[in-house]
């Protein structure tokens, strides 16, 4: 553990260390050690190292600024060196900027064991700095331990680097921002006890569907103590985590799990190590599925949520179906519900399904209501209706799947009279357009040159229009590479389509962009789009059943919700499974439908059937957000 009493700087509280693990000596109360002059005045910043059940001494203690930029280096504040008890004192050497992140590491040190183990790498997340002023909420006190690594390895996955002993966290606003916030949902930072479970509450019988993540985070604390307490790298236990991770550090072993989810999952990998002892409880008493760690919010009027969709400061914004009124959900990055516990209303919403945002933040629901809905509905930032009582009407039948193209229009595909509507930012329309082989239309996307992209389950095809509503594809549509019954469409960075394939159980990819790729074995008749690149049974595995929502992140990585065994499918750019055969697994998922990528790393999951809202904790590369055309990275 480590506690951090921050001077300089308010924060309501007092400065309170949590008191020692169980088995551990009393600590020392002589003048923590001090490797820095301290500025008059200045911010100081003083605690104890604690890893396992002993106190760290000699260990390194650092603390940082993470800087704003992607890829830029940290700000180191100070550091210092912890005493025989742990303990320690920082001198900030500059003060950080109001609004910067700060976090702390502690590396190397004495558990204990007799002798220095480089293995040791501890982190926290301190929050966003500010000064003594109304409102300040930089805590008084922190506390870092096994279990605060994680969480943040977790949360600032896409943000944090490794290298030459250097812990570096970098990223761009709001995606950092709301990593750090993750990670402050998730932890007492005061305490370094995890809050997002009433631990109390997982007996097993009954339990919350967070106990699978509190398990989780516990499972690999304790491996990680077991590490911490022992004499070294060379220890068995800290060997062994290094072989089954292929990290030389704590911290290294927590990312490359975080990371990789999916990999670290049999009954031969990090489970099977010695059991270590129980520091952290409740624990994981079998191998999980995967080590993803989700959690799952409910609440902000969700009913047979459907359609989601991640706006420009992160927020989730979340369409439902439930009939006979529909509503929308909003949380925040933290999971916090913003739309009250009805949601929003009005405007025209009826069994809602497909959802988009647009660059000015607006939201457009596709009203489907099973295939009878006439209108599409628009919410302003704050759930305001903009759209009128009964919503924009003039569109085509049964709309089901919107999507914003880079010019500012509108896309709907109308499920219930095979058409595709295209509206202004005013609630203008134009069309219904046919033909292009639109049957039965289910999802649509649109690429960097505002060409529309639909996914068409009646016929087992793809369709492409152009800005003005003329078809490229052909009679048929694109047809090919596995795709049947299609019910998701996702474009990624190269314009290449993906599309679920809901009774294949599989992933088709068509050529997108202006040139057909080599390896394609034909160029369709009309032009060099829609080139089958997946096998004739499309790309297949990592626990596809009923797949039918997609999201594509910015690494190129494509997901997958599958309806049929209520789980999450990862396939690498070249549709290759990184899930388990299983696929990605967490208690709250039932029957899920649509995924969003944040700007932060983390899959945002629709789940229809539990009325709750799952995020799957920096399992992918951050995507500017709202999504509009192809996803971008920062």
């Amino acid at each position: 553990m480590l506690a951090v009493a921050l001077t300089g700087c308010g924060g309501s509280g007092g400065s309170t260390s949590a008191p020692p693990p169980s088995g551990s000596s009393p600590p020392d109360t002589s003048p923590p050690a001090d490797n820095g002059s301290t500025p008059p005045n200045g911010p100081s910043l003083s605690g104890d190292v604690v890893g396992g059940r002993h106190p760290i001494a000699a260990a390194t203690v650092t603390a940082w600024a993470a800087n704003p930029t992607p890829g830029a280096p940290a700000t180191e504040l100070g550091k210092a060196v912890t005493d025989a008890a742990g303990h320690f004192k920082i001198a900030f050497a500059a003060e950080p900027g109001t609004g910067q992140i700060v976090y702390v590491t502690a590396a190397g040190g004495d558990a204990g064991a007799g002798s220095v183990n480089h293995a040791t790498e501890l982190v926290t997340v301190a929050g966003v700095y500010c000064v003594d002023t109304a409102g300040c909420a930089f805590p008084a006190s922190v506390t870092i331990n096994e279990v605060t690594t994680g969480a943040a390895a977790y949360s600032l996955a896409a943000f944090m680097s490794l290298s030459a002993g250097r812990v570096n966290v970098a990223g761009a606003s709001p995606g950092l921002d709301n990593a750090a916030a993750t990670f402050a949902s998730m932890i007492d930072v005061q305490t370094g006890i995890l809050i997002f479970q009433d631990a109390s509450a997982c007996t097993g019988d009954s339990e919350p569907v967070n106990c699978d993540a509190l398990r989780k985070l516990n499972t690999l604390a304790n491996f990680a103590a077991a590490c911490v307490d022992s004499s070294g790298a060379d220890s068995d236990v800290c060997r062994a985590l290094s072989q089954e991770t292929g990290a030389t550090t704590v911290l290294a072993a927590w990312l490359a799990i975080a990371v990789q989810p999916g990999v670290r999952n049999d009954g031969a990998g990090i489970f099977a190590l010695a059991p270590p002892p129980t520091v952290y409880a409740p624990a994981l008493a079998v191998a999980p599925n995967d080590w993803t760690l989700a959690l799952s919010y409910t609440g902000g009027g969700m009913q047979q949520p459907a359609g989601i969709a991640v706006d420009g400061a992160g927020n989730v914004w979340v369409a439902n179906f439930k009939q006979p009124a529909g509503t929308v959900s909003k949380f925040a990055p933290d999971g916090a519900a913003l739309s009250g516990d009805s949601g929003f209303t009005g405007g025209g919403l009826q069994g809602s399904w497909g959802l988009a945002i647009d660059a000015g933040g607006d939201v457009w629901i596709a009203n489907w209501n099973g295939g009878d809905g006439k209108g599409v509905t628009e919410l302003a930032a704050d759930g305001t209706p903009l759209s009128g009582p009964t919503g924009f009407v003039d569109g085509g039948e049964g709309p089901i799947s919107v999507a914003v193209a880079p010019d500012g229009s509108i896309w709907v595909a109308n499920y219930g009279d095979s058409t595709l509507s295209r509206f202004d930012a005013a609630g203008h329309v134009s069309g219904p357009y046919h033909d292009g082989g639109l049957a039965f239309p289910v999802a649509v996307a649109v690429d960097a040159q505002n060409n529309v992209w639909i996914a068409n389950q009646g016929a087992d095809s793809v369709s492409e229009f152009t800005t003005d509503g003329t078809p490229v594809s052909p009679a048929d549509g694109y047809t090919g590479g596995g795709l049947d019954t299609p019910d998701g469409l996702a474009l990624d960075a190269r314009g290449n389509a993906w599309i679920s394939d809901f009774f294949g159980d599989a992933v088709s990819e068509l050529a997108g962009g202006d040139t057909r790729p080599a390896d394609c074995p034909a160029a369709p008749a009309t032009g060099d789009t829609g080139c089958p690149l997946s096998p004739a049974d499309g790309y297949a595995g990592g626990g596809m059943a009923g797949a039918n929502g997609v999201a594509i992140d910015g690494a190129g990585h494509v997901f997958v919700s599958n309806f049929h065994s209520d789980s999450i499918s990862e396939l690498a750019p070249d549709g290759s499974p990184l899930s388990p055969t299983s696929g990605y697994r967490n208690g709250a998922l039932v029957q899920p439908q649509g995924l969003a990528v944040d700007a932060s790393g983390n899959l945002w999951v629709a789940d229809f059937g539990g009325d709750a809202v799952t995020k799957f904790i920096g399992i992918a590369a951050p995507v500017k957000t709202p999504l509009i055309g192809l996803p971008r990275t920062f």
